[in-house]
């Protein structure tokens, strides 16, 4: 799938849809002309919350990548997603160094193995430097990988390899696959450069990794915060396939966080679920427990079922685990 120009007002150093311009740099690499270029600087490693860095190095070409030199930086508290599923968390690359420092074996000229500085690269030789600073690595990567050859590659999401106690195997996963890459990440990376086709490939990943037990985590995360779309979609996926009492059972603790400051980024989630459940009463809707004492005071029953997002009488305020 290609990616599609949109109207999106695309960031400063940005990677153009590629049609006339990877053909005529193909032609200019049979000729003889350099395919690589411009050496693209991104961040790769969560280093402390906030604080992002160890940049590396992605080769492209400037044909199609529009290089706005400037000088790179070893880290910055100055990034756009703290919360980037493509940024190497530090615990994990510990975790992973051993395997990690086994598999990187390459030295080509102008690429740059985990730990390289930007003082490493090929610049001597004609490669143009270019800070990236809004985007990982990985992301670029894949998104780069994707223009040559219109294969995207994405990775399980880490919410649902958490809950299935596989964690460490996405980890493993994720630092052996050079080019497979956060659809969420994607996602956003695609919504700010106007790549309508591959946004909705991401899109489409997301909601086929979402399951009973990491649907809440996902609609109420801080990446969900930020598009409408994508909380719309994730609240028809749980009202048609995962509105059980296990679900409920986790929505209720979700729910008290947002109310007590916690998660302030989820306020407009819960606000579009509580706006849809009029909509999707049902079967497994909570019916509410009346006393006798309450059936004479406000008299016979109306029918009507309780909103499933109701907290039955006597529920504890046990606080969930999910964030």
């Amino acid at each position: 799938m290609k990616p599609s120009p949109g109207n999106g007002k695309a960031p400063s150093n940005v990677i153009h849809s590629p049609s006339s311009c990877l053909e005529e740099t193909l032609a200019d690499s049979i000729l003889g002309k350099p395919f690589s270029d411009v050496s693209l600087y991104a961040f790769s490693q969560r280093i402390a919350p906030g604080k992002v860095g160890k940049p590396l190095a992605v080769l492209g070409n400037s044909k199609i990548h529009n290089p706005s030199p400037a000088s790179i930086v070893q880290e910055t508290e100055d990034y756009d997603y703290d919360s980037d599923s493509d940024l190497d968390d530090s615990e994990d690359s510990d975790a992973c160094e051993q395997k990690a420092s086994s598999t990187s074996t390459s030295t080509d000229k102008g690429s740059s193995p985990d730990g390289a500085t930007p003082s490493q690269s090929a610049d001597h030789q004609g490669v143009q430097i270019v800070p990236m600073r809004s985007v990982a690595a990985r992301t670029l990567r894949a998104l780069i990988l994707h223009i040559y050859t219109t294969e995207i590659h994405f990775l399980p999401l880490r919410s649902r390899a958490r809950v299935e106690n596989r964690y460490e195997e996405y980890v493993v996963k994720a630092r052996s696959s050079n080019f497979a890459c956060s659809c969420k990440s994607l996602y956003r990376l695609a919504d700010e450069m106007g790549f309508t086709a591959l946004k909705q490939s991401a899109e489409a990943h997301l909601m086929s990794e979402l399951t009973e037990r990491n649907i809440l985590d996902e609609l109420f995360s801080r990446f969900s915060s930020r598009y409408e779309d994508i909380l719309q979609g994730q609240i028809d996926v749980l009202y048609k396939d995962y509105w059980t009492p296990a679900t409920r059972d986790l929505l209720y603790p979700m729910i008290e966080r947002i109310a007590e400051g916690e998660l302030p980024h989820a306020a407009r989630a819960l606000t579009l679920l509580i706006m849809r459940t009029p909509l999707r009463l049902g079967p497994l809707a909570i019916t509410p427990t009346v006393s006798s004492t309450e059936s004479e005071v406000s008299g016979p029953s109306s029918g009507v079922p309780r909103s499933p997002l109701v907290l039955p009488r006597g529920r504890g305020r046990g606080r969930g685990t999910s964030r």
